[in-house]
């Protein structure tokens, strides 16, 4: 309501003579403060339509609306803060999904990787098992061998101590010969 009452004073001042003064005195003419005129344009009350009553009100109610509801601008704005948001939130469940799936992957990559550390230290460990029982069994083998060459030499040296024994005895015998025989001759 003040709005339009302001508009109306601004509507009266327009209608009013510009050189209207305090001092005037009553003098011919229309002119002064004091004039049928003047006194009747300022009873006179502006002529508004029912057009600019309704047009007060709406913008009032406007006023009103903006206060309570808050203005097309500002529910743009909060639309499109909600959107963002959303596109925020959006965007971070993804970044949160996306990172979590980069840890799952490193996690699934750390295991495939000390499973296959663990494979290939297994590997390696029955490998050199493996080596160690096979070097075993290679020692035993030598050892045998050795042993049979030890006994096969043994035997050797045998035969060879029985074979010169018997040689000896032989030779023993033939010299106990040639002497019996010389003896009796």
């Amino acid at each position: 309501m003040k709005n339009s009452q302001v508009s109306n004073k601004n509507n009266q001042n327009s209608y009013m003579p510009s050189n209207l003064s305090t001092r005037s005195t009553m003098t011919s003419g229309s002119q002064g403060l004091y004039s049928r005129e003047g006194i009747l344009q300022r009873k006179q009350k502006p002529s508004t339509s029912v057009k600019d009553k309704n047009f007060t009100l709406q913008k009032i109610h406007e006023y009103r609306r903006i206060a309570f509801f808050g203005s097309p601008d500002e529910k743009k704005v909060i639309q499109q803060l909600s959107y963002c948001l959303q596109i925020i939130r959006q965007e971070y469940q993804q970044d949160c999904d996306f990172l979590l799936g980069i840890k799952k992957q490193k996690q699934q990559e750390f295991e495939r990787r000390d499973q296959r550390m663990t494979t290939c230290r297994n590997h390696y460990f029955d490998q050199a098992q493996r080596m160690r029982e096979i070097q075993k069994r290679e020692q035993m083998r030598l050892i045998a061998q050795d042993n049979l060459m030890m006994a096969a030499n043994k035997k050797r040296q045998n035969i060879d101590t029985h074979v010169k024994d018997n040689i000896r005895d032989q030779q023993a015998i033939h010299d106990n010969k040639v002497k019996y025989s010389a003896m009796i001759r």
